[in-house]
């Protein structure tokens, strides 16, 4: 199969193992039904098109789960869709200084600085490790607001992440010395 996942039904990936393991790409729910609340969850929505289908989808599922949660995403329409619709629902937008990303300068200099969250409202902003210092994303920490640092998956990554964010989402934590990251973890 020579497809981009995102344009692929269940039906064709669910067979497919993950990383050299045994298992497969689960479902929301079966992810819902196996965590049960036990842990807070973080849903990230990885799209650019149009907002609403896959959001009004997954609070169908989320309205019956008595767990934590909140939503992230790269997509301003998506954190719009929220907050039109379900304001109750954490929100956080999903930021890096994106120079991997193929795109004009414009757009780069509005979703690296975060410019759209006086429309946007996040809850938080999690933003790239490898990507701080950054002064907007400071001040808005600087104002009581949470910042996440993603992807930590090294201790360089948390001595690069201690002084620029309240709390990390990373992998692989047991190789992690999170007395690095000297924080309070809000």
């Amino acid at each position: 199969m020579n497809k981009k996942i995102k344009d692929c039904a269940y039906d064709e990936i669910k067979n497919l193992k993950l990383q050299n393991t045994k298992y497969g790409i689960p479902t929301l729910q079966e992810v819902l039904d196996l965590v049960s609340g036990r842990v807070p969850l973080l849903i990230e929505f990885k799209y650019d098109r149009k907002a609403g289908e896959t959001e009004k989808a997954t609070m169908e599922l989320l309205k019956e789960y008595k767990g934590e949660y909140a939503i992230q995403s790269f997509s301003t329409k998506s954190l719009i869709w929220f907050k039109n619709n379900y304001p109750e629902v954490p929100r956080g937008q999903l930021a890096s200084d994106f120079k991997k990303e193929r795109m004009i300068f414009v757009k780069r200099l509005i979703l690296k600085n975060v410019y759209l969250n006086f429309i946007t409202k996040p809850d938080f902003i999690s933003y790239a490790i490898h990507s701080f210092p950054n002064k907007r994303v400071q001040s808005f920490m600087d104002k009581g607001n949470l910042v996440l640092g993603w992807t930590a998956r090294t201790n360089r990554d948390l001595e690069e992440a201690k002084n620029h964010c309240n709390n990390i989402i990373g992998e692989n934590f047991k190789s992690l010395d999170m007395t690095l990251f000297d924080s309070n973890f809000n």
